[in-house]
Order: C-alpha cells, then structure tokens, then sequence
C-alpha cells in the first residue's frame, strides 16, 4: 500500500499546522494580537517610573505603529520625551494627543503643551495652550 502524507487533511499534524498558520498569518502580516498595545503601554509605563525614559519612548512608539492614532500612547510618548529634554518631539505628541483625546487626558495633553512651548522659550504660544487648559477644566468660562 501507498504510505500516506505525515501532514494529510484531517490529520492530527494538518490540524496544529491550520491552528499554527491561524495564530501566525496576523503576525506575520503586521497585524498584532489581542493585547499587545495594552503590553507595550504596560512595558513603557514601568520603563518610564523606573526612570528609562528613552526605552519608554521605543516601547510607546511600537504601540504607535500598532495604532498610530492613540492619544494615550502619543501622551506617554510626549512625556518620556519631555523627561528626556526633547521639547520639540514632546511637544509634537502632545499636540498629536489633543486632535483624538478628551476630558483630562486633553487637559493634560494642553497643559504639557504649554510646558514645551515655555522651554523652548516661546512664552505667548505657551501662554495659549494654557488658556485651551483652563478652558477644559473649566468649561463654564468658555463664553467669557
């Protein structure tokens, strides 16, 4: 008789190449498994509180290029920076941050704004970034 195939259809072997190639085919195609942004902010954020501000950066910026838009990931990044005297990069990711996030994380983003704007010496621009974070902490003074 014919010796069949290791790997047949149907076979115990085809089954754990389907569910291999199934688990893989995302990776491979540059699409991340569930949970790996939430990781790479986790792995950032313990980087960032034990003072490896740069390593911080590199992790938030892999979870950019997972998801470029997040606001949570271009604050983190922003601060890391800010930590590491990179105003104008900060200052980006903070800007970057404001166009998708509200509520304090806006404020926030705004706030850290204004900072680099003041570290780079230029005080009116920082003045006005300031003013945006009143405004959202205060919403009520918005007409005034």
């Amino acid at each position: 008789p014919a010796r069949r195939p290791a790997c047949s259809v149907g076979s115990p072997a085809h089954s754990l190449v389907a569910l291999l190639l199934t688990l893989c085919l995302p990776v491979l195609m540059g699409f991340s498994l569930p949970g790996e942004f939430a990781r790479l902010i986790d792995g950032g954020n313990k980087l960032y509180a034990r003072g490896a501000y740069g390593r911080a950066a590199d992790r938030y910026s892999k979870a950019l290029d997972l998801t470029p838009d997040s606001s949570e990931a271009l604050f983190n990044r922003g601060a890391a920076r800010y930590k590491q005297n990179d105003f104008e990069q900060a200052l980006e990711d903070f800007t970057g941050a404001t166009r998708g996030a509200s509520g304090s994380l806006k404020q926030h983003a705004e706030y850290n704004a204004g900072n680099c704007l003041y570290r780079q010496q230029e005080y009116d621009e920082a003045i006005e970034r300031y003013k945006r974070c009143l405004l959202y902490t205060y919403p009520s003074q918005r007409d005034s």
